[in-house]
């Protein structure tokens, strides 16, 4: 799969109404969120993903450092 601008947005979508900043780093209460988020985006028809929790985390801390 190659990543596009329009996965990074649907990411960054999922990412902004997820509350996934409520949680703190390392809780199992943020796995599952992110675990959801890779869930969310599996079922996109559109850009289409093909993801895991683990490879989202580590992308969006090598592509979005901001965020963490």
């Amino acid at each position: 799969m190659e990543w596009t601008k329009q996965h990074d947005r649907a990411l960054l979508d999922e990412i902004t109404v997820s509350d996934l900043f409520r949680f703190k780093k390392g809780t199992p209460e943020r796995g599952q969120v992110w675990e959801s988020i890779a869930e969310n985006l599996n079922a996109m028809d559109y850009p289409k993903f093909k993801v895991y929790e683990q490879s989202i985390k580590e992308g969006c801390q090598q592509n979005f450092k901001l965020l963490e």
